[in-house]
C-alpha cells in the first residue's frame, strides 16, 4: 500500500475465489479456481486514508 502511495498508482483489488482448493493435500485431482479483478482504487479516492 505504501509503494502505491509513493507512487500515485492506482491499486487493483483482486479476489481469489476457492484457492485454498489447491492447498488441499490428500487430493491429486484438478480444482477450478476463480481470479476476479474489482475496480481499481485511483490515488484521488485513497490519499486520504492512512497506510499504518
Amino acid at each position: 500500500f505504501k509503494s502505491a502511495m509513493r507512487a500515485k498508482a492506482p491499486i487493483v483489488p483482486v479476489a481469489l475465489i476457492d484457492s485454498w482448493k489447491v492447498f488441499d493435500l490428500w487430493s491429486l485431482r484438478r480444482v477450478e479456481t476463480k481470479v476476479i479483478y474489482l475496480k481499481p482504487l485511483y490515488y484521488e479516492d485513497y490519499r486520504e486514508m492512512s497506510s499504518k
